[in-house]
């Protein structure tokens, strides 16, 4: 009884998250301190068009080694997959800037530029080095055109984390189980194919029990690391606190119940 309410729970709280989204698109920059890599996504329910970005570090944590940075120009272009742009080439525009560089960026000449589409990742390769600094000084600026630009702050990640609270644990299970087959979930789409499928129940496997934050030696000295606020809802503090008060309304019940 008590799977099924919290999996009825999990889809109350994803059809909430998907409203907000829409009304508040947001982009969102992943670091991933335990892998190096750097995602990119777009948890909104329609595509987005931009020309270029940039990806900023004072400290200079970023790879942009050729063949480790998996730009749009070798990946994701009208060369590479067309994923993010079928039919232009995009530009280095910080060709090789090797290891220890505090700016990537390229761009896509000319307009319209590349579509970003729907509720999907886009990993930008392992290309940042978490043990520079210990908070994620990265920073992304997307340009959507010329003259209209917005900047995002990193935030701290780990595979399987479906959740997006820093920790792989039984919460990301329950929450692949209620959106597989989705292809409007990407949050538990740990493998970025666009689908929930059991390709990503063995990335959450394969990851259980890691973290970004709390203690661990799995964390290799990032345990004090604590993940910054993002603008994307997290539904793992309002399922959290709606079965904390099921669990109180149980008790109650049961306590009730022995009374009579």
């Amino acid at each position: 009884m008590s799977n099924r309410l919290f999996l009825l729970i999990a889809a109350i709280v994803g059809v909430a998250a998907n409203a907000a989204w829409a009304a508040n698109p947001v982009v969102n920059l992943q670091l991933f301190p335990l892998t190096g890599e750097i995602r990119i996504t777009n948890d909104n329910p329609t595509d987005f068009v931009f020309v270029a970005y940039t990806l900023d570090s004072p400290s200079g944590a970023l790879n942009g080694t050729d063949g480790v940075w998996k730009s749009i120009a070798d990946t994701y272009d009208a060369s590479g997959n067309g994923f993010i742009d079928a039919t232009n080439e995009w530009t280095e525009l910080t060709p090789n800037a090797g290891a220890h560089a505090t700016s990537l960026s390229e761009g896509s000449f000319p307009n319209p530029g590349g579509i970003f589409p729907a509720n999907r990742s886009l990993s930008l390769g392992n290309i940042w080095d978490s043990t520079v600094i210990s908070p994620p000084d990265v920073q992304l600026t997307i340009y959507f055109s010329e003259v209209n630009n917005e900047i995002y702050d990193g935030v701290q990640a780990v595979d399987g984390d479906y959740f997006r609270n820093g920790t792989v644990d039984e919460f990301d299970y329950s929450f692949w189980r209620t959106y597989f087959g989705s292809t409007s979930a990407n949050f538990a789409d740990g493998n970025l194919d666009g689908i929930v499928n059991a390709a990503d129940y063995t990335v959450w496997r394969n990851n259980l029990g890691l973290s970004v934050r709390g203690s661990g030696s799995e964390e290799s000295g990032l345990a004090s690391m604590v993940l910054t606020a993002t603008a994307v809802p997290e539904p793992a503090g309002i399922v959290l606190a709606l079965l904390s008060i099921w669990g109180l309304l149980w008790s109650r019940w049961r306590a009730g119940q022995h009374s009579l």
